[in-house]
């Protein structure tokens, strides 16, 4: 046998020994990738979360640009609550400094309630719709269709006129500028499932996750678990930074609100109290 024929043999004998891969093998790869996928999933999911958190606070300190130029050409008054005009909801009073819908709508709530979905800790309060019943539903803000967001207002915060100050316990309770005291404890703009809110010290936490509020108990609006049981808020002197659900408790929401109220610490608040009011956050650090 000439080496040319033999090597020829040799090939084709090899050729007829191959084989493809056994079930045992498919499935052995397929559980190694299942477990790999298992491992990297929650890693993925908490990067995703991270960047919706990144992307709120850079909202939030470019709402503090708008802040700013809004207070240069208001005698250094903030935007404020008035119940007489389209300008008393922030977003429309702020409208000419500020381009672009989406800086409204946190990254982590984007289900609008208005059209049908459950209010809830991811939930946004837009889109005003005037044929739509709803508590958007405001004559006054006929030819602002399409407004939308999630975040909402401290309207303590602002210059509100003196009819709406009365009615919430006066003029003296309201901050009305950037540039004060303890600015940095005082919250502007946070998450929240309204356009804002009133909160007092007496306000009870709600009493599950995404629990809606109306009335009362306003400090509720922005109770909500957006980012792992946590807010973004943005405060009077600009800064921004995560805001532990039970903290709102302890901000300077307004001129007498009381940091040692019933349910902090300091008011001697236990455990116990909020397993019976609010069991979903009595595990949280308190404040």
């Amino acid at each position: 046998m000439s080496h040319e024929m033999f090597l020829t043999r040799r090939f084709r004998e090899g050729r007829g020994q191959r084989r493809g891969f056994t079930l045992v093998e498919l499935l052995v790869v397929i559980a190694i990738i299942a477990l790999l996928m298992s491992i990297l999933m929650p890693a993925l999911s908490r990067a995703r979360e991270q960047a919706k958190d990144v992307l709120c606070q850079s909202n939030l300190r470019q709402w503090c640009t708008v802040h700013t130029m809004y207070t240069e050409d208001n005698e250094g008054y903030v935007v404020g609550y008035d119940d007489q005009s389209a300008e008393h909801w922030w977003p429309i009073a702020l409208l000419p400094y500020y381009g672009e819908q989406d800086l409204c709508l946190c990254p982590a709530a984007t289900r609008f309630w208005s059209e049908g979905h459950k209010p809830s800790s991811i939930s946004a309060w837009g889109i005003w719709d005037p044929e739509k019943e709803a508590w958007l539903a405001d004559e006054l803000m006929e030819g602002y269709e399409g407004l939308y967001g999630s975040y909402g207002a401290n309207e303590f915060s602002g210059n509100a006129p003196e009819h709406v100050a009365e009615g919430y316990g006066g003029p003296q309770k309201f901050w009305r500028r950037l540039a004060v005291k303890g600015a940095g404890y005082v919250p502007l703009l946070l998450g929240c499932n309204m356009m804002g809110g009133f909160p007092e010290h007496i306000d009870f936490p709600p009493e599950y996750e995404g629990k809606f509020e109306m009335g009362g108990d306003e400090l509720a609006r922005y109770c909500l678990n957006r980012h792992n049981m946590a807010i973004n808020g943005l405060f009077l002197d600009c800064s921004v930074r995560r805001i532990d659900l039970k903290e709102l408790w302890v901000l300077k929401w307004h001129r007498e609100f009381m940091t040692n109220g019933p349910w902090t610490l300091a008011g001697l608040v236990e455990r116990s109290d909020w397993q019976r009011q609010a069991p979903w956050m009595a595990h949280l650090k308190d404040y």
